[in-house]
């Protein structure tokens, strides 16, 4: 089991690295807790495999979901 400092440092370099990437820091966490919902704990290895490619896939599909939501209104 991860601890949780080790846990609060991923979730740091994750925002920080999506942050690059001009993604808000306030999604980030979000997606990151959705993530883990369904991941758990030890899924930080799947989250930041490929340079967080499951996170960045998630977010886009999230704007993606919400830009199709507003031109359905």
């Amino acid at each position: 089991m991860q601890s949780k400092i080790a846990a609060s440092m991923g979730m740091d370099t994750a925002v920080e690295s999506m942050h690059q990437l001009r993604f808000g820091k306030q999604l980030v966490p979000e997606m990151l807790k959705e993530l883990l919902d369904v991941y758990g704990t030890s899924g930080w290895p799947y989250i930041e495999e490929a340079s967080y490619k499951l996170l960045i896939e998630a977010i886009l599909n999230k704007q993606q979901g919400s830009a199709e939501d507003k031109v359905n209104i």
